[in-house]
């Protein structure tokens, strides 16, 4: 039986793959997809998304969400993800169009229609389920669970505490955690025990058509800024991984803890993760992810993308192995 989702993005070069994904997976019901400011604004992230859509060749209605944040002002991470949001290749626009909904209402619409039925996947800044959420909590109750790309324990990537997603706007996470539905984080700590290499790219290219040629070209900017700034070689698949943890969630071991969220001053934007369970006393509202079984993690997307070429994967996995 297939997972209702709906994928709540910023695409951005890792929303793009998260996309194919949730697409592609045979364990997920993809119903639709909410568009939010993040990587780039909201404009570029809608038309974005029906971008990788058009490349997928598939049909997901889309819904623009909102354009800033809950109180923090815009910022985007243009300098990682191409101005264009998609590593700056020169691609089509879709011809389908965005939903007349939106985003929120959309949101609110569903968890209505399919109570307790819904897994929502989030991979941007988190301002779409806290306008959600103020707007209508009843309806907003009727989803299943929250499965959340943002924070990590112990370590950011915008600031030396905070994570992009949840910095961009801490309140809108803040809203969402102390919600009260079933919320599974994986920060940076889980997400950064993957990565795929420039070999992966090039074997996607060779083995998968016009699609494999797709997601190569526009992780190639991804891949020069991982490197300038982190000495990566390669790229880290953060979103991908909710997308999977939806599709299979024993690929990643959790801690159930309290997690609270830094709205001000030095910290802002840190999830604070209680893994150590030194706030007895509060409760236990998150499941963060701490451990992924990397080579499964891989499996699934190549797999998922690719199920075709299963045989020419196990190829690639063997030369790989054996260097």
């Amino acid at each position: 039986m297939t997972k209702k989702v709906i994928l709540d993005c910023d695409p951005g070069v890792d929303d793009a793959l998260a996309i194919f994904l949730a697409v592609r997976s045979p364990a997920l019901e993809l119903l639709g997809i909410t568009t939010v400011n993040g990587n780039v604004g909201i404009d570029q992230t809608t038309k974005n998304a029906l971008i990788v859509l058009e490349q997928a060749n598939a049909s997901v209605p889309v819904y623009r969400g909102m354009k800033q944040p809950l109180e923090k002002p815009l910022y985007s991470s243009s300098d990682i993800h191409g101005k264009d949001g998609l590593g700056g290749v020169n691609l089509p626009e879709s011809e389908q169009k965005e939903e007349s909904l939106s985003a929120p209402d959309y949101l609110i619409e569903m968890g209505r229609k399919h109570k307790g039925q819904i897994t929502l996947i989030t991979v941007g800044p988190m301002t779409n389920v806290a306008v959600a959420i103020q707007k209508d909590p009843e309806a907003m109750k009727g989803y299943k669970e929250i499965i959340s790309m943002g924070g990590g324990v112990g370590t950011g990537n915008i600031t030396p505490v905070a994570e992009f997603n949840y910095w961009v706007d801490p309140e809108a996470v803040k809203i969402a955690l102390e919600f009260g539905l079933p919320f599974t984080m994986l920060g940076l700590n889980v997400t950064h025990q993957t990565i795929l290499t420039p070999n992966d790219f090039h074997f996607m290219r060779i083995v998968g058509g016009n699609e494999g040629k797709f997601i190569s070209s526009i992780h190639q900017a991804y891949i020069d800024a991982y490197w300038r700034y982190g000495g990566y070689m390669g790229c880290v698949p953060h979103d991908s991984l909710a997308v999977a943890v939806a599709a299979d969630p024993t690929l990643v071991e959790t801690v159930h803890c309290h997690v609270d969220m830094a709205t001000d001053g030095l910290t802002r934007g840190q999830s604070v993760a209680d893994v150590l369970n030194a706030w007895n006393d509060k409760p236990k509202n998150v499941h963060v992810g701490m451990k992924v079984d990397r080579e499964r993690f891989r499996d699934f997307i190549f797999t998922t993308l690719f199920p075709e070429h299963e045989q020419a994967y196990i190829q690639y996995k063997a030369f790989l192995s054996s260097q």
